[in-house]
């Protein structure tokens, strides 16, 4: 068996043991009226949505995807990213570098960059708290807003690198992410509200070996929590969860298909879709914040998704010819329903032990757990009722090899997971 062959059945066997692959949610298609590639979504609640896409499209809804109006901005332009900000703010951006701006919830539109530029967006995310934006696209090129995109700065372009996607946790940290010149994922990043910002190659990493790829999504609770999702060199897909900005080399889950969209209601349940580029789709769905994944049940013509958004306990996802999929059941708690605060375990980076603290709203039947990034459980720390109050437990870690952990504290209505070095 040569080395190609062995790399391709590592890849396989570790994607059918991570993933516990089962059809269990169920996405159905909506009617979009139109047969042109739509290339994002995005939800302001449950019923009120935007859509865009080639050629200039633009579908917007009320009545969650019942029924679609297609809004005209007089511009043809591909547009590869939506946003709503609020209510009336929404944002859009595309080929030529062209942003729109729009104040009354997408009916009439106004330019706040025109497509003359000498790049594509493919990505935009705003925060919207602070304003802060970030945009990314077509020759390495990174744009900064401080004013909810009504305005953008050129930070840096010209080379070979293309960024995909972009994404926004906070006033400080904001992400784009693609691919460098020797195929390697990359991402580019500030860490400071826009003062600054770096890069970070890495490699999709499975059982110590490095692949090369392509970045097509990301997501990001804080600098230190995210996922990164993508397409490896032969064919299939990844997600990452390692947020490692001292190594080039992040572990991964791989899938059987490219992962173009992905999004997340809570730390613990999110959505990833995909497909071959072409006639095919996937979609997989996390309950316990990215260790595991199972494939879902869809009814669909079968078009690759580009993007997807989870709002209110409903998904929507958007792809290839025109198609539109909504998943109707609750995506997962949101976690206003936790019963826990305060979730922390000091000190991390650890190199023998950590002490683990949470708050405790109510007695509860608790579990905590300690799994590595490949979702594989390593040892449980309790599993017990639990009084209200200031909860703490000692954490040994000096049975652990050096690497990253995740601690998951359970108390039956959503979970809660703590990233952890072990050093």
């Amino acid at each position: 068996m040569n080395t190609l062959t062995l790399k391709l059945t590592a890849l396989l066997i570790l994607s059918l043991i991570t993933h516990r692959v089962s059809a269990q949610a169920n996405w159905y298609a909506l009617s979009s009226g139109t047969t042109q590639d739509l290339l994002s979504v995005d939800f302001l609640n449950a019923g009120i949505g935007m859509v865009v896409g080639n050629s200039g499209l633009i579908l917007k809804t009320n009545n969650g995807g019942q029924s679609w109006l297609s809004v005209s901005t007089g511009f043809t332009n591909t547009f590869h990213a939506v946003q709503y900000i609020d209510n009336e703010k929404v944002i859009i951006a595309g080929s030529g570098g062209l942003i729109l701006f729009s104040t009354d919830g997408g009916n009439s539109w106004e330019v706040v960059q025109p497509g003359n530029q000498e790049y594509d967006i493919y990505g935009l995310a705003v925060d919207r708290v602070s304003g802060r934006g970030i945009a990314g696209g077509s020759g390495n090129s990174i744009i900064w807003s401080n004013d909810f995109g009504l305005t953008w700065t050129f930070v840096q372009g010209g080379y070979m690198n293309n960024f995909n996607c972009a994404c926004i946790a906070n006033d400080q940290f904001g992400a784009v992410a693609g691919v460098n010149a020797i195929f390697q994922p990359l991402i580019g990043f500030t860490n400071n509200g826009g003062q600054s910002f770096d890069a970070q190659p890495f490699y999709p990493t499975f059982n110590s070996t490095g692949y090369e790829g392509n970045s097509y999504a990301c997501h990001f609770f804080d600098s230190n929590n995210g996922f990164i999702a993508g397409a490896l060199w032969d064919g299939q897909g990844f997600v990452t969860r390692e947020v490692n900005w001292g190594s080039q080399f992040w572990d991964a889950l791989a899938f059987n298909h490219p992962v173009f969209g992905i999004d997340f209601i809570n730390q613990s349940k999110g959505v990833v879709v995909g497909g071959d580029f072409g006639a095919s789709t996937m979609i997989a769905e996390t309950s316990d914040g990215g260790l595991s994944w199972q494939y879902a049940n869809i009814t669909g013509s079968g078009k690759t998704m580009r993007d997807v958004v989870l709002v209110d306990g409903t998904g929507y996802a958007v792809g290839l010819g025109g198609e539109i999929l909504k998943r109707e059941e609750t995506i997962g708690y949101h976690q206003s329903h936790s019963k826990m605060l305060n979730i922390n375990l000091h000190p991390n980076p650890v190199s023998d032990a950590g002490r683990l603290t949470f708050t405790l709203l109510n007695p509860a039947f608790v579990k905590i757990d300690i799994f590595n990034v490949y979702g594989q459980h390593l040892k449980n720390l309790n599993q017990g009722l639990l009084s209200e109050g200031t909860v703490t437990f000692y954490v040994e870690t000096n049975n652990l090899l050096s690497g990253t952990y995740f601690i998951c504290v359970d108390d039956g209505n959503s979970k809660h997971y703590q990233k952890f070095i072990v050093l």
